[in-house]
């Protein structure tokens, strides 16, 4: 049973209303359009006698050329080993036709085609195994509007076409509709979302096969518009656990609308997870680090279990 957070609802709908041309054309945000390089490196805490040693898991070196669009992905292991490195490359226009991705030894292990339609709408995608053989192949419809109105997905092993997922808009042009099938045609579950008179997104409501409602999620704002409040409940409106345990977030920003603070609460309301942030001069994220939340011996402690740093490098 799926739930999604404020953030991955954005990505999912912004992949699938456009299908992500930002994506596609490979931009990040305007702030890292002068960005060269960006090093991510996330780390783990390990206790050692009551000292908390940084241990390093991986690396992510991602590579921008002079347009802001990425040109390369390269991932290591916490030892500095190289792992694989995924290549982007694009047509005339700018828009994403492929992406190859190739192991420690430089062989190819899988590659991505794109191709486009009308203005310059996605249609078609396909992944290829080192061989030459496809592994998989999606392709899109819109309506008249040219809003994705159906994914069509092709099953490999079983050499079947099949409609995975459909959606529908309302008046004002959003999401309110997505539902998904399996590969013998038969429905499996959908989303249905509730916007505000702004068009910020404060209701997710999930069907199951048989279509019971399950879940909802529900999203409030600041008066900057800022999310500062996820909750999941069941069709009863009671407070529910997802898959990590949390139930509710509260979120902090500073006046950069920039979060800096998440609090992760479960079905009890007690706070169990944590969540910081900090930023550069030029604004870009610099580290963020999560901790347990635990009562004990009389005191909140505060416990750290991972942190992610940033670095950059400009052109």
């Amino acid at each position: 049973m799926r739930s999604y957070n404020y953030i991955n609802s954005l990505i999912k709908i912004l992949i699938l209303l456009p299908l992500c041309f930002n994506y596609a054309r490979g931009d990040e945000t305007s702030t890292d359009i002068i960005v060269k390089l960006k090093v991510e490196s996330k780390y783990e805490f390990h206790n050692r006698f009551g000292e908390y040693l940084e241990i390093l898991q991986y690396q992510i070196k991602t590579n921008y050329d002079k347009f802001g669009k990425l040109s390369s992905v390269i991932h290591y292991d916490g030892e500095g080993n190289l792992q694989s490195k995924d290549i982007y490359y694009y047509n005339n226009v700018g828009y994403l036709v492929e992406l190859s991705s190739y192991g420690p030894d430089g062989l190819l292990l899988w590659k991505n085609i794109f191709a486009y339609g009308d203005h310059n709408k996605i249609t078609h995608e396909a992944s290829y195994n080192p061989d030459g053989s496809l592994a998989w192949e999606d392709k899109y419809k819109y309506d008249k509007n040219d809003h994705l109105k159906e994914k069509v997905s092709y099953l490999i092993e079983e050499e079947n076409e099949y409609v995975s997922r459909t959606f529908r808009y309302d008046s004002q042009n959003q999401l309110v509709k997505e539902t998904s099938f399996y590969p013998d045609g038969k429905r499996s579950s959908d989303f249905i979302y509730t916007y505000d008179f702004d068009g910020k997104l404060v209701e997710e409501k999930f069907y199951d096969y048989y279509k019971k409602l399950t879940l909802k999620d529900q999203y409030k704002y600041d008066r900057k518009d800022n999310l500062k409040e996820w909750v999941l409940i069941d069709k009863d409106g009671k407070l529910v656990n997802n898959y990590q345990g949390i139930a509710k977030k509260l979120y902090q920003y500073n006046r950069n609308s920039d979060v800096i603070n998440i609090e992760l609460k479960d079905d009890r309301g007690s706070v169990v997870k944590k969540e910081i942030f900090q930023y550069g001069k030029d604004g870009r994220l610099i580290e963020s680090v999560k901790f347990y939340v635990k009562f004990m011996f009389g005191k909140v402690h505060e416990i750290p279990i991972e942190k992610t740093t940033f670095q950059y490098e400009r052109w």
